[in-house]
């Protein structure tokens, strides 16, 4: 891969070739003015040419939105009901409005995290209340593979979520019920809703979560060896129930 110079007034002009848009399929080049002498002007062109052989240059001007719908459409089939909506949600939500726009050869570290800090502050939904850690946290992670997929597909050369620094999530409190109050629950559940005694007694000894129980069918039990079998449960948004 070679760089061209060549002077332009008072500055030097420097091209180098990346090779075809990873998007549209036009050639790509990357374009940078520089003041000052010759072997200066040198200096920066043996740079930019290394950081293209390297890959560290993005390879189109694809956005951050238009990354973002093309993982999120691979990647939504391998996802549980649950994980798509909570994906989407904070895609539309956050990442998109924020970020969305920022052309991926723009996008960098401190960029991610200055958007973070706004999450924190203010958010990104109308009522403009900041955002807990945990979520900013999962959003990061939506952002951080959507990036890697990027790199993979010759989008871009380095991933910059991976230098950039989400809030620290601090772990919660568990506070389980303890055996005597679970056995009041379910005696006075067996007196007015067996049917719920039922689930509480099924998620207390399975450790299955709601959305797995939710979604039991009857081929799911097999009572002569007393086992149970979940599989990706099902999750309800704006009033509709997506089954596994």
């Amino acid at each position: 891969m070679r760089g061209f110079i060549r002077r332009r007034g008072d500055a030097w002009e420097l091209r180098v070739f990346l090779g075809v848009d990873a998007v549209t399929g036009r050639k790509r080049y990357v374009n940078k003015t520089v003041h000052g002498g010759r072997r200066e002007a040198d200096r920066e062109l043996n740079r930019l040419v290394a950081d293209a052989e390297a890959g560290r240059l993005a390879n189109t001007h694809a956005t951050v939105r238009e990354l973002l719908e093309r993982w999120f459409a691979m990647a939504r089939p391998d996802f549980s009901p649950k994980t798509v909506l909570e994906t989407r949600g904070l895609m539309d939500r956050e990442l998109l409005p924020g970020l969305g726009h920022v052309k991926l050869s723009k996008l960098r570290a401190e960029d991610i995290d200055a958007f973070y800090a706004r999450m924190r502050a203010v958010g990104g939904g109308r009522r403009g209340n900041g955002l807990s850690p945990g979520t900013i946290k999962r959003a990061h992670g939506i952002l951080r593979r959507a990036l890697q997929q990027g790199v993979r597909w010759g989008w871009l050369g380095v991933n910059p979520a991976v230098g950039a620094t989400p809030p620290r999530v601090l772990p919660s409190e568990l506070r389980p019920p303890t055996p005597a109050e679970l056995n009041r629950l379910l005696d006075t559940a067996e007196r007015k809703n067996p049917e719920f005694a039922t689930f509480v007694t099924l998620s207390a000894t399975s450790g299955a979560r709601r959305s797995e129980l939710l979604a039991l069918r009857w081929p799911d039990v097999d009572l002569d060896h007393a086992t149970l079998t979940t599989t990706p449960g099902v999750a309800r948004r704006r009033g509709h129930v997506n089954a596994r």
